[in-house]
């Protein structure tokens, strides 16, 4: 890095804190244009983008981040505001592959990653879903095939397998798509927003909370723990792991309770 380019991003992210997005990403042009080789200075523009306008300007954020990634492809920042721009267009599943390798490297806005994250989640299995009414055709469509299947086959087990097969698979069917009354356990949610938990964080007192909106709670001057009403504080805080993989877990068995619940 040059010490004149490192001045210039320098000048940018005063800018940049002063809300004067334009000035910060020129800026950051003269920084790239004296250094081209540095990640940094990429990822400091496509984030002023991004605050200046994230869809009229989609594809600077994500021209820049894509030769940010190119120059260091654990960029936290990189990685996050290219799933960013993907995910706006509808890219699910590359704008999650982003977003997990952001999130896998832990950066100081882990909380903003991983909710992007599951809400990239929900919007890819969303987009994979047929509308409700067709549920019933969708099951006589699998028992139509299953009637022709079994008409062509000449042995008994053959036949066997074939409805083994077909049992299998209309059982998935109908647990992804099913109408049900299940409700999200209430042990899986904030105590706070009862929304499922995404980012769970637990009290000294055992009890967990979603992280953003127990921060929140706090940051209004709240100094107390809202169920228990003990003193808190935000250093009190420890993330749940464990329920964090709870969740996740009741999402890959029940993905219509959770994703209608998130």
């Amino acid at each position: 890095m040059s010490s004149a380019a490192e001045a210039a991003k320098a000048r940018g992210n005063e800018y940049f804190k002063k809300k004067k997005f334009d000035a910060a990403i020129e800026a950051y042009t003269e920084a790239i244009t004296m250094d081209p080789r540095c990640s940094i200075y990429y990822s400091n523009r496509a984030f002023a983008h991004y605050k200046k306008d994230p869809l009229g300007r989609a594809a600077n954020i994500e021209s820049d981040c894509r030769k940010c990634l190119e120059l260091d492809p654990r960029s936290s920042k990189g990685n996050y505001y290219l799933g960013k721009v993907l995910s706006a267009r509808g890219e699910y599943s590359e704008g999650l592959r982003h977003f997990q390798r952001a999130y896998d490297i832990q950066p100081p806005f882990k909380d903003e990653v991983l909710r992007a994250l599951w809400q990239c989640k929900k919007e890819l299995w969303l987009s994979s879903q047929p509308p409700s009414d067709t549920y019933q055709l969708v099951l006589q469509s699998l028992d139509l095939q299953l009637e022709n299947a079994l008409a062509q086959c000449s042995t008994e087990a053959e036949r066997n397998k074939i409805s083994d097969s077909y049992t299998a698979h209309r059982e998935v069917v109908q647990r992804k798509l099913a109408p049900t009354d299940q409700e999200m356990p209430q042990h899986l949610c904030c105590q706070i927003t009862w929304s499922i938990l995404v980012d769970p964080v637990t009290t000294p007192s055992g009890i967990s909370y979603e992280r953003r909106a127990l921060l929140e709670h706090l940051e209004r001057g709240n100094n107390f723990e809202p169920v228990t009403r003990e003193p808190l504080s935000a250093k009190d805080l420890y993330p749940n792991k464990m329920l964090a993989d709870a969740v996740e877990a009741f999402c890959d068995e029940h993905p219509k309770v959770f994703f209608e619940n998130m």
